[in-house]
């Protein structure tokens, strides 16, 4: 079982992604208590030296005992998007009633840009829901699993309907359509 905030693993190993291990500088303007402040860390230590324009998607998961909690987490998100409060929040997806994609249960997608990464955590960290935190690159499979950050418990995804490396059409959805 893997504990809140450790990397999932693809198969019986771990890839050696070299830009996860080096963490990107952002604002300690988004993080009031700075560097003395854990939950600072905490969102940095998921944060890779990319482009801070580099896409990014968070999975939200829910069951009917913190459905509420997940609906008034996507309004607050959704007015945030609306009235542009949040920047580089890309889109707010549906929140669905079953399990979509590699997603066994209900979720919405969240897509944004790696500047936003620590605060989209705090955010999500702050809710109590299960969630996964992942960059978008070329390979669909990594990004959901050696690439991904859960939040909570982790659950277990359907790895046979993702994109094979190099396929990801979730470039082409990016700040259009979640699924």
């Amino acid at each position: 079982m893997l504990e809140a905030g450790s990397r999932a693993t693809h198969g019986n190993h771990t890839r050696d992604v070299a830009r996860l291990e080096t963490l990107s500088q952002h604002s300690l303007a988004d993080h009031p208590g700075g560097p003395e402040d854990q939950d600072f860390h905490d969102a940095h230590d998921i944060v890779p030296a990319m482009n801070p324009r580099d896409p990014w998607h968070a999975h939200v998961y829910y069951d009917q005992d913190c459905w509420e909690r997940a609906e008034r987490l996507h309004q607050e998100l959704s007015n945030m998007l609306v009235d542009g409060s949040f920047a580089d929040l890309v889109l707010v997806g549906h929140m669905y009633d079953r399990g979509v994609g590699p997603h066994p249960i209900p979720q919405f997608e969240i897509q944004f840009y790696a500047s936003a990464v620590p605060r989209i955590t705090e955010i999500l960290k702050a809710t109590g829901l299960t969630s996964l935190i992942h960059p978008l690159t070329d390979d669909d499979v990594a990004d959901h699993t050696t690439l991904a950050q859960w939040l909570g418990e982790p659950i277990p995804l359907d790895e046979s309907v993702l994109d094979p490396p190099g396929h990801n059409q979730g470039f082409a959805r990016f700040g259009k359509v979640d699924f």
